[in-house]
């Protein structure tokens, strides 16, 4: 991991005031997955990774979990990442369709089950998320998974957002 946060750090250029990395964000996340998947990554997730997307034309969750090739298990990586306009304007495809991040139709979305792993990088009831304290002073509901609006997580908002070359630390306080 380790390896894999200093070859993406060191090659994150500063962008418009920080707020639209566009089409360079999509290109390093496929350059870092490239590099670090092995051949047969595909092979290895089949089956047990689930991806959700949220296709484009009719704003419909699709999950996908079974993957060809190495490279569309990245062509779905980078759909799943990929939100309209802070990443740029036009969608990358999986198998020949536009899709976007899973999340904005995850409130449509009825595939949850007791079994499914939510993750969010801010602090939530998500399986896989930080934890704060209970300092949260409001909280806001998203399909099944409730995120906090605290102070630590308005920094973690205000972190994604800055230029690479002034972000220094994160949530600290």
């Amino acid at each position: 991991m380790d390896e894999i946060t200093e070859y993406v750090f060191s090659h994150l250029k500063p962008t418009l005031w920080g707020l639209a990395p566009g089409g360079g964000i999509q290109r390093l996340i496929r350059d870092t997955l490239q590099k670090f998947l092995p051949p047969n990554a595909h092979e290895l997730v089949s089956g047990k990774l689930h991806i959700v997307l949220t296709r484009l034309h009719d704003w419909r969750s699709v999950t996908v979990s079974e993957f060809a090739s190495k490279e569309e298990l990245i062509q779905a990586v980078l759909c799943s990442c990929f939100i309209p306009l802070y990443f740029g304007f036009s969608p990358p495809r999986f198998r020949g369709v536009r899709y976007v991040d899973g999340e904005l139709a995850m409130w449509r979305a009825d595939f949850v089950s007791r079994s499914t792993i939510t993750i969010s990088a801010l602090a939530g009831e998500y399986d896989i998320c930080p934890k704060d304290g209970p300092a949260a002073f409001l909280t806001f509901q998203l399909s099944d998974c409730i995120l906090q609006i605290s102070k630590t997580n308005i920094g973690r908002l205000v972190y994604i957002f800055q230029p690479p070359s002034r972000q220094v630390s994160c949530c600290s306080g």
